[in-house]
C-alpha cells in the first residue's frame, strides 16, 4: 500500500516537473494570476470578480464575473494604467469634478491613467444584468500593457455602460460611464 501511494506521488512530481519544464523550454513563464472585487461606480450597484492570467507563453487571459449591469447592452472593459508605471487607482468619488454627481470616463482618467488594453469583444450582459466574459490576449495587442516592465498590481480594471437620470425625464443610457472598476492584487 505504502509502495502504491509512493509512486501516485513520485509520478504526480514527474508530471508536474515535467510540464513546468516543458513551459519553460518554449520560452514561457509560471503563470501568474491577479484578482480583484470590482467596486461599483455611480451608484451603479454593480458587483463581480475580474481575474487575470499571465499565461506563460506570453498570453493574457482575462474572465470577468459582473452582476447588476444593464442588461441586454454591451458593456466596454478595459485596463487601464499609466505609461510610466505609476499606481493607477479606483476613481474617488472627488473625481467628479463637473458636480454633475457622476464621475465620467474623461474625468476618471487622472486616477486610471489612459486605455492600455481594450477588451474586445464587448459582451453584452443577459436580461438578468449578469455578464460572464472569458477572453485570451497576445502579442502586439498587449505592447501597451508592459506586462514586462511594470507589474499588473499598477493597473486599473473597468466596466462603463450605465444610465444617467437627468433633472428631468427618463435615465438615458451612457455607453462610456464607468460603472464598476478595480485595482488588482497578485494572488
Amino acid at each position: 500500500m505504502k509502495g502504491k501511494v509512493f509512486l501516485t506521488f513520485a509520478l504526480v512530481v514527474i508530471l508536474a516537473l515535467t510540464l513546468t519544464a516543458s513551459a519553460f523550454a518554449r520560452g514561457g513563464a509560471p503563470a501568474k494570476t491577479y484578482r480583484a472585487n470590482l467596486l461599483g461606480l455611480n451608484g451603479s450597484g454593480v458587483s463581480g470578480q475580474v481575474s487575470i492570467t499571465m499565461l506563460g507563453n506570453g498570453q493574457l487571459k482575462v474572465m470577468v464575473w459582473a452582476y447588476g449591469l444593464a442588461p441586454r447592452k454591451a458593456h466596454a472593459q478595459e485596463l487601464l494604467g499609466f505609461a510610466n508605471g505609476s499606481q493607477s487607482i479606483v476613481p474617488p468619488p472627488a473625481a467628479d469634478t463637473s458636480g454633475d454627481g457622476y464621475i465620467s470616463f474623461a474625468e476618471a482618467l487622472p486616477f486610471t491613467g489612459p486605455v492600455l488594453l481594450d477588451l474586445t469583444p464587448y459582451p453584452a450582459a443577459k436580461k438578468s444584468g449578469m455578464l460572464v466574459f472569458t477572453w485570451v490576449y497576445r502579442g502586439g495587442e498587449l505592447k501597451a500593457l508592459d506586462v514586462n516592465q511594470v507589474s499588473l498590481t499598477k493597473r486599473v480594471f473597468m466596466i462603463q455602460g450605465g444610465f444617467r437620470a437627468p433633472a428631468y425625464g427618463p435615465a438615458v443610457y451612457d455607453p462610456t460611464l464607468p460603472v464598476a472598476a478595480a485595482r488588482l492584487v497578485r494572488s
